[in-house]
């Protein structure tokens, strides 16, 4: 169970397990996800759209921006709701870490 919601929450974040009381599997919590990410994309393909205004010299690059974002987004989708989220079961120790400074001092 434990595993299950590290995995939950490294794919989705904090605010999707403490605000979904619904959810019971990976596809609801990617559902419940789904509206603040396409949120950003969206404010993102805004933002394009004002500096590609309609008689400036950027005006051209507009498709090309709103394909790179299409492809960001599902490729995001994609990364999030398939690659699975590996915990060790024993940490590993490389004695480099800034932890390990701030221990020392």
């Amino acid at each position: 169970m434990i595993d299950r919601s590290v995995s939950i929450y490294c794919s989705f974040g904090q605010r999707a397990i403490q605000t979904c009381t619904h959810c019971t599997s990976e596809a609801d919590y990617a559902l419940h996800a789904l509206p603040s990410a396409l949120l950003s994309y969206t404010l993102a393909a805004a933002m394009l759209g004002a500096v590609t205004l309609r008689g400036t010299a950027r005006e051209s690059r507009r498709g090309i921006g709103l394909m790179l974002l299409i492809v960001a987004a599902l490729v995001e989708a994609y990364w999030t709701y398939t690659v699975p989220v590996r915990i060790s079961s024993r940490p590993s120790y490389r004695g480099d870490s800034l932890d390990d400074v701030i221990m020392v001092q």
